[in-house]
């Protein structure tokens, strides 16, 4: 089952194998960064705390989702435990400036040959997929009222019948 009409193409599989992978590469760069003077330890810690949180809603979104295969309504992302104590907003935001690192980066290592152009959009989909989620509501605690400024902007970005399908 995919988790977002929008990307029809990222599955849940996906989405938690970029995710476990982003993790595995802050794992191994963080020490050595950290080491140069190039990233503050705390900075550090919570870079890769929010990552890890990243991984733990993709399961409990998926979990939530789960029923829907068999007919049944979505279960509430919020009544799954969470045990990473990090907010939605700082959630979400770590997956945007991701995303915009990845935009800046990616383009610099393809033209290395550090990576290939379709691993460079294979995992940008997938974190953006991550972030549709988000921008779906899934875990934000707060009202319809409280999340609309969220979704404004992505709204008013979208053009057409994709703009009619997330604003409905």
């Amino acid at each position: 089952m995919n988790p977002i009409t929008r990307y029809p193409d990222v599955t849940w599989a996906a989405i938690a194998a970029e995710l476990e992978r982003e993790i595995h590469f802050r794992e191994r760069t963080y020490d050595r960064e950290i080491t140069k003077g190039r990233m503050d330890p705390e900075a550090a810690k919570y870079q890769l705390a929010i990552a890890r949180a990243w991984r733990e809603d993709c399961h409990r979104f998926e979990q939530a989702h789960a029923p829907i295969a068999k007919g049944l309504p979505m279960q509430n992302p919020l009544q799954i435990p969470a045990v990473h104590g990090l907010d939605w907003q700082a959630r979400r935001a770590g997956v945007q400036r991701e995303l915009t690192y990845r935009a800046r980066l990616y383009p610099v290592w393809i033209d290395k040959g550090n990576l290939t152009t379709a691993d460079a959009a294979r995992r940008t989909r997938a974190l953006e997929a991550m972030l549709a989620l988000y921008d779906e509501g899934l875990d934000f605690p707060g009202t319809a009222e409280d999340f609309a400024p969220y979704v404004a902007d992505q709204i008013l970005a979208l053009q057409g019948d994709q703009q009619k399908e997330l604003a409905l």
